[in-house]
């Protein structure tokens, strides 16, 4: 790839590595402990880039469980030989930002936020032109919140970015390079909740069957409704469960290939389906369904939740409550 260029940027979340380093921190001060959560809701009360800091002063990245961009590496290793100037400018907090420039010894310089100034947009393309001065660059980066550094420079690489802005830089000839496909995260979280663990909820069904009501329309409707909100509560803990476990995941041989922990669904995304598709089974259920099956849903997802979280570790806790989570799917509609 030759370029005219003495000067790259790249950007960090979403395109040096899959994810965001931030919030992946953020999950592991709640897997530390689940009290935390106050401590980030304080943070977050005196901005953004406060909180950033915050967590980056507490909660150190591990370079195992991050994934990095191993073709954008390669190509940046190239430009650098060639005696190009490498730029990690970035909306994570310095201490995240230098601990991954540290980790991969490429880059010259880098740019990132602080507690006081979140590096992102319009702010991220003044430090770039700082550092530059008059000079060209090039820019490499991943999503809307880029264009603007992307309209400035003197040619884009792309990872996994907009179609619109491809096709944009592409028409303009400043199309240098582009990484993996435009993300579509849909196909990739219907993967992650797991709908063929939905099969296991056909138990509820089991009643209908041997009280001989199956040629009830009633009763086959509510049944297929109790299937529906048990399904919607399994799916959130699956997301919650995987959020939970994403940097054990990572280096599990199997589970690294799971949506979340290959970079496929991003967090806010699985965080959003794991409060929300529960919270539609029991609103659902309580609309719909007679009172007692309410409670004992909820009952269901607060032990699936407790199982997802602690009562796994627990060897014979984790046999007794996967029993009573299989009984409660049967007695659940009775």
């Amino acid at each position: 790839m030759a370029t005219s260029a003495k000067y790259i940027a790249v950007d960090l979340d979403g395109t040096l590595v899959r994810g965001d380093v931030f919030l992946e921190a953020c999950l592991r001060l709640l897997t530390d402990n689940i009290l935390n959560i106050f401590l980030l809701l304080a943070w977050a009360l005196r901005g953004r880039s406060y909180l950033k800091s915050e967590v980056a002063a507490r909660r150190p990245l591990d370079m195992a469980t991050l994934l990095f961009e191993a073709d954008l590496i390669e190509t940046l290793k190239r430009e650098k030989s060639g005696g190009a100037h490498l730029i990690l400018a970035t909306a994570a907090d310095g201490r995240h930002a230098r601990q991954v420039a540290d980790h991969l010894g490429i880059f010259d310089g880098v740019l990132a936020s602080d507690a006081a100034v979140n590096l992102k947009g319009r702010h991220k393309l003044a430090a770039i032109r700082n550092y530059v001065g008059n000079e060209p660059f090039i820019y490499a980066g991943d999503s809307v919140a880029d264009r603007p550094i992307w309209e400035a420079a003197w040619a884009c690489i792309f990872v996994r970015g907009p179609r619109k802005d491809q096709k944009a830089a592409e028409k303009s000839g400043r199309l240098l390079h582009a990484f993996g496909a435009p993300k579509n995260q849909f196909r990739a979280f219907v993967r992650a909740i797991r709908p063929h663990q939905f099969l296991k909820n056909l138990l509820v069904f089991v009643p209908l069957l041997t009280s001989h009501r199956y040629l009830d329309t009633n009763s086959l409707v509510a049944t297929g409704l109790a299937f529906v909100c048990f399904s919607l509560c399994a799916a959130g803990v699956y997301l919650l469960n995987d959020l939970m476990d994403l940097p054990f995941d990572r280096q599990h041989a199997l589970k690294q290939h799971r949506p979340l922990a290959a970079g496929l669904v991003s967090i806010p995304l699985a965080a959003s389906g794991a409060f929300l598709l529960p919270a539609c089974a029991i609103l659902l259920a309580y609309a719909l369904l007679p009172y007692v099956f309410t409670v004992v849903l909820a009952g269901y997802f607060i032990t699936t939740l407790a199982y997802s979280l602690f009562l796994k570790r627990v060897s014979t806790v984790d046999i007794m409550t996967l029993a009573a989570l299989y009984s409660v799917r049967v007695i659940g509609v009775q």
